[in-house]
């Protein structure tokens, strides 16, 4: 059995009150649909679902969205117990210790999450799997929303926060590793930026987030900003503006950014 689709988990966009949630969902799901064709995107309150050949491709470049907790290639079944123990066997690595783990967003399925793994782990053992609950070399996961059975072992960790442009255009200074690493924290706060500074940190953003259109001015041109953000201080550059300035980086160790953003290069 083959993969041939990606699931795509929320960070903070689940913690929303309802509302709030909604809008978001819709917001990422917008920003997806600019990365992917519109029809092999698929939005549901539990996930985004993405449809693709190249299903390990997409969920890399579905992680580097902001808003994104986690991606997985995954295989996408009816909900039927028997085709969900031959997709879990199929992805058991043979000689290799495993167990099973189940969620359920579908709760009115006929078996509850214990009795899933139960019988799926039973048949997998059967067959020559070794049981390894606690010291397990492969978890085999199954996820069950919108009447579908998602069978995966690989979770591909995202940026986190929230989808960049729900709180709004911050303008950011942009002249080294620092000031690019600041805008990056700041998109993951859900903020749109407006780079000022140098073209070579404008780029890798454009490189690296193509779905967001991300404005360019080599020089501050005007102070009606709702707020600036640094990774260095500027205090002779940012003399007269009023609007409020930060500096995300003042509180965290440099090597934290960089590692939480380490697949933008």
């Amino acid at each position: 059995m083959i993969n041939n689709c990606c699931i795509v988990r929320f960070d903070e966009i689940g913690l929303k009150a309802a509302h709030t949630k909604n809008e978001f969902v819709k917001l990422l799901t917008t920003q997806m649909k600019k990365i992917f064709p519109a029809d092999k995107v698929k939005s549901s309150p539990y996930r985004l679902i993405i449809f693709s050949k190249n299903v390990k491709k997409a969920a890399m470049l579905a992680s580097k969205v902001f808003g994104v907790n986690s991606v997985s290639p995954a295989l996408m079944i009816e909900p039927d117990i028997k085709l969900m123990k031959k997709a879990a066997y199929s992805l058991y690595r043979k000689g290799k210790s495993f167990r099973i783990s189940c969620q359920r967003s579908d709760k009115d399925y006929y078996l509850n999450s214990e009795e899933i793994c139960r019988q799926v782990g039973h048949y997998v053992y059967e067959r020559g799997g070794k049981v390894d609950l606690k010291n397990f070399e492969t978890n085999i996961q199954i996820d069950l929303f919108n009447k579908k059975a998602f069978i995966f072992r690989e979770k591909i960790k995202g940026f986190g926060g929230l989808p960049a442009g729900c709180q709004g255009k911050i303008a950011c200074l942009m002249n080294n590793d620092r000031d690019y690493l600041a805008c990056l924290m700041m998109m993951n706060r859900g903020c749109l930026p407006i780079i000022i500074g140098k073209k070579k940190f404008y780029d890798k953003l454009a490189k690296n987030f193509g779905y967001l259109k991300i404005q360019h001015f080599k020089e501050l041109k005007y102070s009606n900003y709702s707020a600036m953000v640094c990774g260095n201080d500027y205090k002779e550059l940012l003399k007269g503006f009023s609007c409020p300035i930060f500096y995300p980086l003042a509180f965290i160790e440099k090597s934290y950014a960089k590692e939480k953003f380490k697949a933008i290069n």
